[in-house]
């Protein structure tokens, strides 16, 4: 060994004695695990040292950026087998790969990446319950597992010269000769360094070619990679946050005792005692026991003769539920490997065995492929299996996992080669350095298909919003996060997919995300109730007070919902550039001709010149619109109780509004509101001298002054939209998140249907928007000091902006194809997301129609959910529009399901700073969250119906306990076969009101309060 401290000769006889002991003790007696352990101490960061003195580091192999086809898979494999030919070929880097799947640990792993996160920011926010965020936590907890994929790479000395090796011994006994003896301790004294620039080499150089072949993997600290030896060998005795104490770690060292000349109490814990916590009992040749854990390792003897990729054989392991682990040592091929043999089966050849002639027929085979080319590796595959429940089980286990490497290209296996624990030992990769299975030479390019190569890789570690694979492995993802520039997501899914039910999905976890201290702003326009659902679960984890900060309203075009669109921020006498672009679209869009979706030549301009003109009278004292008492009661008793006394004799409404802004009055607004140009305000402004002036002469195509013309149609859409007729009568003023319900507003098709959707889609959007559609660079439109009190708007709107910074803001438009086609809306979809690319502002937008979506869009998307593929040419849109691989194709024509108890089906696209990553996900929610969420006609039916009986909480409560798949699905069918029906597409009314009648009396009967 190449690192030591200086010994006497007793120090040597003793050593020497104590090392023979220990042989006895381990291969004779065979009683301790520990002496299986061959790693001595860390180098650095992310290297271990051998007591062989080669060096061992692990890699976490998250998997591939994207779904594969063939001959994608192929190519990868073509890639690391290039690659791994490469580190090799010196015969000095040896690899181990191993992939560890169980159960034991799941719900902790969850609880990690989502769970503990979760809870502290619903805690933060104010949320009274976390009892969505335990539910989601139990629900991925059935349908997931754990997996640890880690590839270790190990570098010997073997390609150091005679030279190299006398410098390396001079140093270490330069290093060691003043070290004070610490034979129970990690060594200190090593010249690893003289050497480890070879490792770091190989492992840089390793991540590049990883990273060029489509996987991710990333390079683990010795803490780690501790930890994940400890688990492998004792799950029990591991908890997620246990990490070993290593060089240049604080410890706590122990007592010396007065005269000893050994100091290891100052030094570090040998790692055999870290990693093995506990000692393993042998039940039987093939069997042991660690704890409550049985286990059963066992080893493969023959390779397979057909390899297939290792996607394979975990799909029909995975369905039977069983822990294992999978380890493959594979270094570069030594002809010697197999000649000991061929020698003995030509030595034996007059006794006529099997395997004598089948031993030489594989050496001749070998030969063959090498002398065309082909590139060989050593390699040794060990398993092991585990239950907690019996030992039985564990040996039923294997005999499974036996036959399922048999049919996985005809492997075959043995029990155990020797001692069952060191075949144990053997299987966790990198902790010991002899290995239990036999040695057999097979093809590079073979052996990288059995790797665990093709895992689908999330770049996320942990998140607040966690999907999962077909098979069960967690993928956790981060709505609003930094790994992307910006963030537009487009969700696409058929009707009954669960588009509605993905969004709703996404808007809880962004609520969730782990930077936030208050509740995010999510504003959204929908048709239809859908989101109605998420609104009202927001609602009821509010307290009581806090209600309000969550909205859900189906629009009605009545002067109930009046609102002036010419409104502006708190303070400000103008609105801002954002918010003037909004305006003036929306006044165009009400002055358009009757017939055309164009509007007449220099409307533009008269809207532009008149809004501009009415502002600026609005905000002069010589012509700003007078305050008037008595109209509005709540600010008259808020200027009595304030002892409101005026500066001037004459007090206009912004005095008003001014005043009540800097004694923080809720009633600001209100004044407010009065004191800017409303849609009447324009039409009588129209005949200013000013714009007369300006634009005389100007008439439309039949003749008409464009002036009238416009005044003539502000008129008309004051008839023809109510809410549009006036000042702001209904406020939204507090509301965090808002969802503006435009069924009732955006029906019918022709000019004068797309007319009208573009008005409401227009108003829901300058609604919604206005608070947050704010940044620095409109901060020099705004002044200093204005007004009777000097407010500085610029320094208000300064610190504002700085705090909507560090939050989230979401703007979602969910059914955008009920607006397609329309110019108008179009282009307000396409401003919305380059104004909120520059604010800062999430932008998700929903359909069911792929053609929905605007092609500039599209293109800047860096997200995408599919759900559903629908028709074939749907999925030929689907293609072309998003440019998606073949394997993508692939996945949307075969393996897309409609949602079930399990979940929804997804497939996925995040465009990141490290890459794109490309993969079909399930989400899956728990009954209490779908319950709230469902949009089903028939589910809605039922929920609202209790709700309007019993309370929303107390009916979604009944629904969850009673129909825990989140639907009634099953039970309608059930009452059908009852009554010998068939389902025929349409709303069952009858069916369903039995089962709401069912519920009631359930209440009165059964129920009690959880």
């Amino acid at each position: 060994m190449y690192h030591q401290t200086k010994k006497t000769f007793s120090d040597r006889l003793l050593s020497s004695t104590e090392t023979f002991f220990q042989l006895i003790s381990s291969y004779v007696l065979s009683q301790s695990p520990k002496d299986f352990v061959s790693l001595d101490t860390n180098v650095n960061k992310h290297t271990f040292l051998m007591d062989d003195c080669s060096l061992v580091s692990a890699f976490n192999v998250r998997g591939t950026k994207k779904a594969m086809k063939s001959e994608e898979y192929a190519d990868t494999v073509f890639k690391l087998e290039s690659a791994m030919k490469g580190y090799m070929a010196n015969g000095d880097t040896s690899f181990e790969w191993s992939f560890e799947l169980d159960t034991d640990k799941t719900k902790e792993e969850i609880e990690e990446v989502y769970g503990k996160s979760a809870r502290r920011v619903a805690n933060k926010i104010g949320f009274l319950s976390t009892g969505i965020i335990d539910e989601q936590v139990d629900v991925m907890a059935r349908f997931c597992h754990t997996e640890t994929n880690l590839l270790v790479v190990r570098t010997q000395l073997t390609s150091l010269t005679r030279e190299e090796i006398q410098q390396l011994k001079e140093l270490t006994e330069k290093l060691g000769s003043n070290t004070p003896k610490m034979t129970d301790a990690q060594n200190l004294i090593h010249g690893a360094s003289y050497y480890l620039h070879r490792h770091e080499a190989t492992l840089s150089a390793l991540k590049d070619d990883f990273d060029n072949a489509g996987i991710w993997i990333d390079l683990e600290t010795t803490h780690e990679y501790a930890y994940h030896l400890r688990n492998s060998y004792d799950s029990g005795f591991t908890d997620l946050s246990w990490r070993p104490a290593l060089q240049g770690d604080k410890y706590t060292y122990r007592p010396v005792e007065s005269g000893d000349s050994d100091y290891s109490a100052f030094g570090m814990p040998k790692l055999q005692d870290q990693l093995i916590p506990r000692m393993a009992e042998r039940l039987t040749y093939t069997t042991m026991q660690i704890g409550d854990t049985y286990i059963a390792p066992f080893s493969v003897k023959y390779l397979p003769k057909k390899p297939l990729p290792f996607a394979s054989f975990l799909r029909s392991i995975k369905k039977e539920n069983i822990p294992f682990r999978l380890t493959y040592a594979f270094n570069k091929h030594s002809s010697n490997s197999l000649m000991w043999k061929v020698g003995l089966a030509s030595l034996l050849s007059l006794i006529k065995h099997r395997d004598n002639k089948e031993i030489s027929s594989a050496y001749d085979n070998l030969s063959a492929v090498q002398d065309a080319g082909g590139d060989f590796v050593d390699l040794r595959i060990h398993v092991s299996t585990w239950s907690r429940q019996s030992e039985q089980d564990a040996k039923k286990q294997r005999e499974i996992i036996v036959k399922r490497l048999q049919s996985w290209g005809g492997i075959e296996c043995e029990s155990v080669e020797g001692d069952p624990v060191e075949t144990f030992m053997s299987s966790i990769p990198g902790l010991t350095r002899g290995k239990t299975a036999s040695q057999l030479p097979f093809e590079l390019n073979e052996t990288m298909q059995l790797m665990p190569i093709s895992r689908p890789s999330s770049i996320w570690d942990t998140g607040s919003r966690i999907l999962r694979t077909a098979e069960g492995k967690l993928f956790p993802t981060q709505p609003f996060s930094k790994q992307m520039d910006y963030w537009l997501k487009v969700i696409l899914g058929p009707m009954g997919f669960g588009k509605s039910a993905e969004l709703a999905c996404d808007n809880f976890s962004l609520l969730l995300h782990p930077d936030f201290n208050e509740l995010a702003y999510i504003r959204q326009i929908d048709v239809g109730t859908t989101s109605r659902g998420f609104i009202m679960l927001v609602r009821s984890l509010l307290p009581e007070n806090q209600a309000y900060l969550a909205q859900y309203h189906r629009l009605q075009n009545t002067k109930e919902f009046q609102k002036n669109i010419l409104d502006t921020l708190p303070t400000l006498r103008l609105p801002t550039s954002a918010q003037l672009g909004s305006i003036r679209d929306m006044l165009v869009t009400l002055a358009l001709p009757d017939d055309s979706e164009h509007p007449y030549e220099g409307t533009y301009q008269v809207i532009s010149s008149l809004i501009k003109l009415a502002y600026t009278l609005t905000s002069d004292r010589a012509t700003a619109l007078v305050y008037r008492p008595g109209l509005i009661k709540d600010v008259d008793d808020e200027l009595a109780r304030l002892d409101f006394t005026p500066i001037r004799n004459k007090v206009f409404w912004w005095d008003v509004a001014d005043f009540l802004y800097i004694n923080n009055s809720p009633h600001q607004m209100l004044a407010q509101q009065q004191a800017v140009p409303d849609i009447p305000y324009l039409v009588g402004l129209t005949s200013n001298e000013r714009l007369t002036n300006e634009f005389e002469g100007l008439t439309t195509p039949m003749g008409e002054p464009i002036l009238i013309f416009i005044a003539r149609k502000l008129s008309g859409a004051m008839d023809d939209y109510p809410i549009l007729s006036g000042r702001t009568r209904w406020n939204l003023q507090g509301a965090k998140i808002i969802s503006l319900d435009l069924d009732d507003v955006t029906r019918g098709k022709g000019p004068a249907a797309n007319k009208q959707n573009t008005i409401f889609y227009t108003l829901a959007t300058n609604i919604l928007t206005s608070d947050f559609f704010l940044y620095e660079e409109q901060l020099p439109e705004l002044p200093e000091k204005h007004g009777l009190y000097d407010i500085n708007s610029r320094g208000i709107y300064s610190k504002e902006i700085q705090r909507l910074k560090r939050l989230a803001k979401r703007f979602c438009v969910d059914e955008v194809h009920r607006g397609g086609g329309i110019t108008t809306f179009e282009s307000m979809l396409e401003t919305t997301t380059l104004e909120g690319r520059k604010g800062g502002i999430d932008i998700v937008l929903a359909t069911q129609l792929v053609k929905a979506i605007p092609d500039s869009i599209v293109k800047l998307a860096n997200a995408v959910s599919i759900l559903g593929s629908g028709s074939p040419a749907n999925v030929k849109d689907c293609v072309e529009k998003f440019q998606l691989e073949p394997s993508l194709q692939t996945i949307l024509e075969n393996e897309m399901r409609s949602p079930s108890a399990s979940g929804a089906t997804s497939l996925n696209i995040f465009r990141t700073k490290r890459g794109t990553v490309q993969h079909k996900l399930i989400s899956t929610v728990g009954p209490g969250f779908l319950w709230r969420i469902n949009s089903i006609q028939e589910d809605d039916y039922v929920r609202r119906q209790l709700g309007k009986v019993l309370g929303e909480d107390i009916a979604n409560e009944i629904l969850v306990k009673r129909y825990p798949s989140g639907t009634i699905e099953a039970e309608m069918e059930r009452l059908r076969k009852n009554r010998g029906l068939e389902k025929d597409g349409d709303f069952e009314s009858s069916i369903v009101d039995e089962i709401v009648n069912d519920n009631l009396r359930y209440f009165k009967t059964q129920y009690t309060a959880a």
